[in-house]
């Protein structure tokens, strides 16, 4: 194993736990694999978990999901599975093109990273019914229209803030764009303000509030 360059690694895990009290692994990903070994130990002790609390959706693809009964890295998030019944997501995608996903029921962290009990909670979504309904049902969120109820058209969603302790989504980012990559118009509207969700569209009330942007961030993540 090669550690951070300019920094070795403790010999083994037992020795890192008598000289510090904190037993952690050190996982080579990159040039910040020591520090990404130091913030699994605090995660268990709830301080990134209290800053990381909520999270946008373009910041939490490509998150690591670490199989806790190893502290070693073994996905990355993909993509999300939201019910847009509810506005809850409940599965992340490790593999798109296989299918693959891990049920939110069965995190035992999300914040920085995801935790996960072990890896035999990576399953076929054809397999989890809810989940493989869920897709069937071929409702987009990131890039679906928004409109209000009389039937203007707000644009589309670029964004979308997740509560990591629920799952469920607090508010959406929607922007009027030019060629799909230029925001000319961004509202920010809360979940409570949807009427439905269908196909066709995200409705939103005629008198919907734009609420204040106190997000981690604000960065487009993408549109359809």
């Amino acid at each position: 194993m090669v550690g951070v360059r300019g920094l070795e690694p403790p010999a083994s895990r037992s020795q890192s736990a008598h000289s510090s009290q904190l037993s952690y692994t050190p996982i080579c990903i990159n040039k910040n694999d020591f520090l990404f070994a130091l913030l699994i130990v605090y995660n268990k002790k709830g301080i990134v978990k209290l800053i990381f609390m909520q999270r946008l959706y373009g910041d939490i693809l490509g998150t690591m999901i670490i199989n806790m009964a190893t502290d070693l890295p073994m996905a990355l998030v993909k993509d999300l599975v939201v019910d847009t019944d509810r506005g809850v997501v409940i599965a992340v995608y490790v593999n798109k093109s296989k299918n693959l996903i891990i049920r939110c029921d069965d995190f035992n962290e999300w914040g920085m990273f995801v935790g996960v009990p072990d890896r035999d909670v990576i399953v076929h979504a054809e397999d989890v019914l809810r989940v493989n309904s869920i897709i069937n049902k071929g409702i987009p969120f990131i890039g679906h229209k928004v409109v209000t109820e009389s039937g203007k058209n707000l644009g589309n969603i670029t964004d979308y803030l997740v509560d990591t302790e629920t799952n469920s989504i607090i508010k959406i980012y929607v922007d009027k764009t030019f060629l799909n990559l230029i925001s000319l118009e961004r509202r920010i509207i809360h979940v409570s303000e949807i009427k439905i969700v269908n196909k066709k569209a995200v409705v939103v009330r005629d008198d919907f509030e734009i609420v204040a942007d106190k997000s981690p961030g604000t960065a487009m993540s993408g549109v359809a």
